[in-house]
């Protein structure tokens, strides 16, 4: 799926791992980027393999977080607290019903910008990174850390809406760039590269036609230099000028 307007400019894919490849098993990873009138939103989920139903829950994580920000920005952005983890967990459940919780876990990240309000919100659980480049400086959303290889915070029972992070971004400069990856991308990246790796993907792929943006994406996906690593991989890049 690519967006490519007058004011926003974005390109996605997700990626089948070598691992899933070799054992029939479909992407686990999902992604979503609507553009509306008055901005967008972007959505990432990659299901937990360990679970029978992990591609369904990760894919109604995506129909979640596009359904949440048309929510929040029809409040007229008003909520910023607490009921934004319960309404995005509420949501997600709706999605995978009538599958129980436990069987469809995945991680869920969601961007929201209002290009009208120059405002924005993240919502999100697990691992995997989402990078905001404002003011000419990048930062990680995503505060998750594995204690464990293999183990993140996700979407399942009712107890994980305490790891639901919420958070308002001030977008006032009206110009924003995104990255957001599940961790078959960003647990290879450096901390300290996050800037370099940023700014090669945005000059890789905004500046192409939007069916050669996604297949370049797409390819670069499928040639990861990483060959030890075989899991399923999404990124999302959009950039934003008012």
């Amino acid at each position: 799926m690519v967006e490519l307007t007058k004011n926003v400019q974005g390109v996605g894919a997700s990626i089948t791992g070598q691992r899933h490849e070799r054992a029939g098993i479909v992407c686990e990873d999902a992604f979503g980027l609507k553009r509306y009138s008055w901005g967008f939103v972007a959505v990432i989920a990659d299901g937990l393999g360990s679970r029978q139903k992990a591609c369904k829950g990760a894919q109604a994580a995506i129909r979640a977080g596009l359904l949440l920000g048309q929510l929040w920005r029809r409040t007229g952005r008003k909520s910023c607290d607490d009921s934004l983890r319960h309404l995005f967990y509420a949501l997600w459940r709706t999605e995978i019903y009538p599958d129980a919780p436990q069987d469809c876990a995945t991680t869920g990240h969601v961007f929201v910008c209002d290009g009208y309000a120059k405002s924005g919100l993240y919502v999100g659980v697990g691992d995997g990174a989402v990078l905001l480049k404002l003011h000419d400086q990048t930062e990680n959303l995503v505060k998750e850390t594995k204690a464990y290889s293999n183990v993140t915070s996700c979407l399942h029972m009712e107890a994980c809406i305490a790891n639901i992070a919420v958070r308002a971004l001030d977008t006032n400069n009206g110009h924003l760039k995104l990255l957001m990856c599940t961790d078959g991308i960003a647990d290879d990246l450096l901390l300290y590269k996050y800037d370099t790796f940023f700014e090669t993907a945005y000059q890789r792929y905004m500046h192409l036609p939007h069916r050669s943006a996604q297949a370049l994406l797409r390819r670069d996906l499928r040639s990861w230099p990483v060959v030890s690593h075989g899991d399923d991989r999404t990124m999302v890049v959009v950039s934003t000028m008012t």
